[in-house]
């Protein structure tokens, strides 16, 4: 679950309830999670196979540094603190655009899918930097 309030991801205990604090928060600078006045980052998805945390940011919103980038973090499950994601998807090339783009993984395939609003972005599950697509999927325009 994500805290837009805090900027952070919190990890819950499996059947948690009530007043249970989290069992690890992934938050700080070098985590590059920011959220904005909008509500942050509330789109986070769980690659179970690979042990992955795939936070989005996005455009939207205003940080101490300028505006937030759109970009897919990506964490180890495990991770807690103020840890850098082990890979971070944005750029240009990239075609992600928006604010924080729901994000899955199909890790029988190894590919990421982002969804940017009129097309499906493919990626390989394991793209970094400002990468390319490997296929785009859309309507007409």
């Amino acid at each position: 679950m994500t805290s837009p309030l805090t900027q952070a991801v919190l990890v819950f205990r499996g059947g948690a309830n009530g007043e249970e604090p989290p069992i690890r928060v992934i938050q700080g600078r070098n985590t590059q999670i920011l959220g904005d006045a909008r509500g942050g980052n509330d789109k986070v998805s769980i690659d179970p196979v690979n042990n992955e945390i795939l936070v989005p940011t996005g455009k939207g919103g205003i940080s101490n540094e300028g505006e937030i980038p759109t970009a897919i973090l990506v964490f180890d499950r495990m991770a807690n603190g103020d840890v850098a994601p082990k890979r971070v998807l944005s750029g240009p090339d990239t075609l992600i655009d928006g604010r924080k783009p729901p994000v899955a993984v199909d890790p029988i395939r190894n590919l990421m899918v982002v969804n940017r609003g009129n097309a499906l972005l493919i990626f390989d599950r394991t793209a970094s930097g400002n990468t390319k697509p490997k296929a785009v999927i859309q309507g007409p325009k």
